[in-house]
């Protein structure tokens, strides 16, 4: 505003020196002392000199500017650099949410090597390539992120990811047990665990998550409790597969009660698989007199040929204290099949049928006996 009013108030004079010049031509004159036969108009020479300065002026004004111009253009540069890497980054995250991560992963990592964006972008980019299989690519996008996986929680996540696709077993669950011990509400590494162990079959690295769930996702019991199951089962179904009984029970053992109540379906059958009848049996008999489990009852019924005289007597002593359970009236029934007894099979089946007509004893009753 200043440099505006200066220019203005000198172009006044400038244009009123000149009219005054014009209106009195030879009246008032300067003459040079080297130069005594010349001769000017006061307010022409006085017009020229405020010419001489608007002029410099501008000159100077504008050797300034030719002077920033490499400045200006740097900065130019930099504004054009910082849009086109916001678009490129916006265009990654859109690929990544489609779900094509090679793309966005080629597209982010760019955008990494930019110091305006380079830690989401990085982190994005290694996500993608994970997603994508990529370890190679993930590891040059967290480094050119600049976080350091032992100080930043997202860092160390993606670092225990590729860990699952490059280093043993041991380590990579060594990396991510760690960081469901220090961190609560890690989902995420809980799931990667789970990837983990499913992926190498080496489920008893899981059990160290175990014990940390409740803090890794106090926010989430339900969540919590589905995890739980999930990896309990397969360390079930590990030790089944390995056939060590004394590994199985243990696990059992462990699992709390609500657990062994979702799992019951699958622990006696594995028992059974081992041939460790007896204790099936036992585990049975347990559950059936704690609350009528009516999945107990029914596999009760089904263990084997072995002790079924037993089985018979336990059976007629829990009806003789509920008459009108239907389940145990056809868990008794089948007994008696079993045992060669089909009148009396037939006599149970129907008590059944008339407290309540399921289809299991109405597939019993139509078997040939």
């Amino acid at each position: 505003m200043k440099k505006r009013l200066g220019l203005i108030f000198a172009s006044i004079i400038f244009i009123t020196v000149l009219v005054l010049a014009l209106l009195s031509p030879g009246e008032v004159t300067i003459k040079l002392a080297n130069y005594p036969h010349f001769t000017i108009n006061l307010y022409i020479f006085v017009a020229l000199l405020v010419g001489v300065i608007l002029v410099v002026g501008k000159a100077i004004k504008l050797f300034a500017m030719l002077l920033k111009l490499p400045a200006y253009l740097s900065r130019w540069y930099h504004r054009r650099n910082i849009k086109n890497n916001n678009q490129t980054f916006h265009e990654g995250l859109h690929l990544y949410l489609q779900g094509d991560y090679a793309q966005a992963s080629s597209l982010l990592i760019k955008v990494a090597q930019s110091p305006n964006l380079q830690v989401i972008a990085g982190l994005f980019a290694a996500d993608a390539a994970l997603a994508n299989n990529d370890t190679k690519t993930a590891r040059k996008a967290i480094i050119l992120s600049g976080l350091s996986p032992s100080k930043d929680a997202a860092a160390d996540i993606i670092a225990a990811d590729i860990a699952i696709g490059d280093e043993t077993p041991e380590n990579a669950s060594f990396r991510i047990n760690d960081i469901i011990d220090k961190k609560t509400n890690n989902l995420r590494a809980i799931r990667m665990l789970i990837k983990l162990c499913e992926k190498t079959n080496t489920w008893h690295l899981a059990k160290p998550a175990l014990e940390h769930l409740d803090k890794a996702l106090h926010h989430t019991p339900y969540r919590q409790q589905q995890i739980r199951i999930q990896i309990t089962d397969a360390l079930l179904k590990q030790a089944s597969e390995q056939k060590d009984k004394r590994q199985l029970h243990e696990i059992w053992r462990q699992a709390s009660e609500q657990t062994q109540k979702e799992l019951l379906e699958s622990y006696i059958p594995l028992m059974v698989q081992l041939g460790d009848i007896k204790e099936a049996e036992r585990y049975l008999e347990k559950m059936i007199e704690q609350d009528r489990n009516e999945y107990a009852i029914q596999q009760y019924s089904l263990l084997s040929d072995i002790s079924v005289e037993h089985r018979i007597k336990r059976t007629e002593k829990w009806l003789a204290q509920q008459p009108n359970n239907p389940e145990l009236l056809l868990c008794l029934a089948r007994l008696y099949k079993i045992n060669a007894q089909s009148d009396k099979a037939k006599e149970y089946l129907q008590k059944s049928l008339a407290v309540k007509p399921t289809y299991q004893a109405w597939s019993e009753l139509n078997k040939p006996s």
